[in-house]
């Protein structure tokens, strides 16, 4: 572990907090459910940090109790159709800190129904039912009905958190430890060698200690039914009893670190946004003449799902898809994409964002593409599969525009340009045509002079 990179992360991870505090005391009236999750993240990352280059797990448990008083404020304040129940990652928190009040206001406050935009099924039983049997203290009669669902959807594969679940409910100590030890090489595996550059300050915290979930669990386990159960890959100093007093109230929302205290918001920190907005503003309306630029490398919505790597039968395509040639005669039958686990959620748009400039659209999308375009695109079928490997639609079609042009003269209505490496070119016609379909979700069409 190189203690100048965690040290470094961590101060990044404090910067990072100090501007989605200062959106969040700006704007309390944008306050979303995302922003509960960035802030409990911070806490943990921020605590997990402390504790690698102190060793005191005391300074872990004084930012996780940050990060829980965080969502139990605002799980007050935000709307219970924006929250996800599984992504309530402070409820595990509180119970490494063994605060019972908190466990059971978060608990209570937690959506009773799956969020399908915003989390799978078995995760929010998984989470449900730990926060019933635990944190509600619920018989196991009253969630036997979630555990069998749960067990019907992992039928077909190993889940270890139902195994988790079945293991400490019937106080079974080794499949208990074979379930947490499972989590642990999942949490290795996420944090492995390459990630995006977004999540390298977090992956240089986290991917030192075992995940906090598992610390909970091993925790609550040697409070209550197993208390010899123990778990090589958790260091005893994560196991003492939390000692710091409860923060005051909304002590989240004023944080500033002792030693790097936060600044005004005038003094050159911009402030996060809190309302979660389109990346890129929509374009307005073309006056009937303009061109447009079609991205694909954003997205609009955190819950939005992101194409990830590309399998090896595609990237075989690679050059072909750039330089505008014909790849049907060869395009892999199946042929699908999965959603990348490291970024955007799990609700796929119109238009897919993705990091190789490909031009994933629904059915409606691409039906009217090819009503402009005709035998101008090829229209190719692909197959979105989800973070578990489940088919997600059928429906997305790659849309792939034949040729590359280096004048704008007579351009078929959708193209790509060599000038334009990064973006379709987008005809009037066309731009408005795509934007009155009802509800289009994640079009970015920005206007472009082609003169």
């Amino acid at each position: 572990m190189n203690l100048n990179l965690v040290a470094h992360a961590t101060r990044s991870s404090l910067d990072r907090l100090y501007e989605v505090l200062d959106g969040a005391s700006s704007n309390p009236a944008g306050r979303r459910f995302d922003l509960v999750t960035r802030i409990t993240k911070l806490y943990r990352q921020l605590g997990v940090g402390e504790f690698l280059l102190e060793g005191d797990a005391q300074d872990l448990y004084e930012f996780l109790q940050l990060g829980v008083q965080a969502c139990d404020d605002l799980l007050r304040e935000v709307s219970p159709e924006d929250v996800a129940t599984s992504r309530l990652l402070a409820w595990f928190d509180a119970v490494c800190v063994g605060d019972r009040d908190a466990m059971a206001s978060i608990a209570a406050r937690a959506p009773r129904e799956c969020n399908p935009r915003k989390e799978y099924e078995e995760d929010f039983l998984y989470t449900r039912i730990a926060m019933d049997a635990v944190g509600l203290g619920r018989p196991v009669a009253e969630i036997e009905s979630m555990l069998a669902r749960l067990r019907e959807l992992s039928a077909d594969r190993r889940d270890a958190r139902m195994e988790l679940l079945v293991a400490f409910l019937e106080g079974d100590v080794p499949g208990f430890v074979a379930a947490l030890r499972a989590l642990c090489e999942e949490h290795d595996a996420f944090y492995g060698e390459i990630v995006p550059s977004s999540l390298v300050e977090e992956r240089r915290i986290l991917r030192h200690l075992p995940p906090l979930e598992v610390v909970a669990w091993l925790a609550l386990a040697r409070r209550s039914t197993m208390p010899d159960a123990e778990l090589a890959e958790v260091p005893a100093a994560l196991l003492e009893e939390c000692a710091v007093p409860p923060p005051p109230p909304r002590r989240w929302l004023e944080y500033s670190h002792p030693h790097l205290p936060r600044q005004s918001d005038d003094a050159g920190r911009t402030p996060e946004r809190t309302v979660l907005e389109s990346q890129r503003a929509p374009a307005p309306p073309s006056d009937g003449a303009q061109w447009s630029l079609l991205r694909v490398d954003d997205w609009t919505d955190p819950d939005h799902g992101v194409v990830g790597d590309l399998p090896s039968e595609l990237s075989e395509l690679r050059h072909e898809l750039e330089a505008g040639e014909s790849v049907a005669a060869s395009w892999p039958s199946p042929c699908a994409v999965r959603l990348d686990p490291y970024r955007g959620g799990r609700w796929l748009p119109d238009v897919i964002a993705n990091g190789d400039d490909l031009l994933i659209c629904s059915a409606r999308v691409t039906a009217a593409i090819e009503s402009a375009c005709r035998a101008a695109c090829e229209y190719l079928p692909l197959t979105i599969l989800d973070h578990k490997g489940r088919v997600a639609s059928s429906d997305h079609v790659l849309i792939h525009p034949l040729g590359v042009h280096d004048r704008p003269a007579s351009l078929p209505p959708l193209s790509r340009m060599s000038q334009v490496s990064d973006a379709y070119v987008v005809s009037p016609a066309l731009s408005d045509a795509l934007r009155r379909i009802p509800g289009v979700t994640n079009l970015l069409l920005e206007p472009t002079d082609m003169s």
